[in-house]
């Protein structure tokens, strides 16, 4: 159970590694078509964010199950957990503001 749980916090932090290079690009597009491309693709973007928490929440429960169990891990599977949502929430609060960033040059664009 414990393996299990290991191997589905790494899944889960492959996806995040996954999805970084495009939320962190700082790239805001040239002109007015290529904002809007940029904008259209971060929307998708986030709409997979979205929709992926349901997962990474199931996993941090299970973790959470785990320790209140009294599993004989608790300690490296809090670790696990906490860093698992640190990364999930720092990919959500840049996801945030690369949207504020690509709307701001979408504003000047037009």
């Amino acid at each position: 159970e414990f393996q299990r749980l290991l191997h589905n916090i790494e899944v889960e932090e492959a996806w995040i590694r996954e999805k970084e290079p495009s939320i962190m690009s700082t790239n805001r597009g040239r002109d007015l078509i290529g904002v809007q491309n940029l904008l259209r693709k971060h929307q998708a973007l986030m709409g997979e964010l979205q929709n992926h928490e349901s997962q990474i929440r199931t996993v941090c429960n299970e973790g959470e199950d785990m320790i209140n169990q009294g599993h004989f891990s608790s300690a490296e599977i809090k670790k696990h957990i906490v860093n698992l949502q640190t990364k999930w929430q720092n990919l959500k609060e840049v996801s945030i503001q690369r949207k504020h960033d690509l709307e701001d040059s979408l504003q000047a664009q037009q």
